[in-house]
């Protein structure tokens, strides 16, 4: 999928002006975030895993997959998400 495919197929469910001002965190294993910048033009508040290296920093990295769990969380819950099952 091409970032212009990504961006036109998430573009219904993202939202649109009010949107693009809340905090938007992807959790990727790609290596290469500028593959993401589409998205980020309309999402300035686009975050990533790296984007929380000092709140992480010294943890293992078979617990990082948890600290995204605890982000969807936490922001989840301020929009009205979270966790649901």
């Amino acid at each position: 999928m091409s970032p212009a495919t990504l961006l036109e197929a998430t573009a219904p469910w993202l939202g649109g002006a009010q949107a693009s001002q809340e905090l938007l965190y992807i959790a990727t294993d790609e290596s290469t975030l500028a593959w993401f910048e589409p998205l980020k033009s309309r999402h300035p508040h686009l975050r990533f895993l790296h984007d929380f290296k000092e709140e992480t920093a010294g943890l293992p990295s078979d617990l990082l997959g948890m600290v995204e769990q605890v982000i969807y969380n936490i922001y989840g819950e301020q929009r009205g998400g979270g966790e649901e099952n």
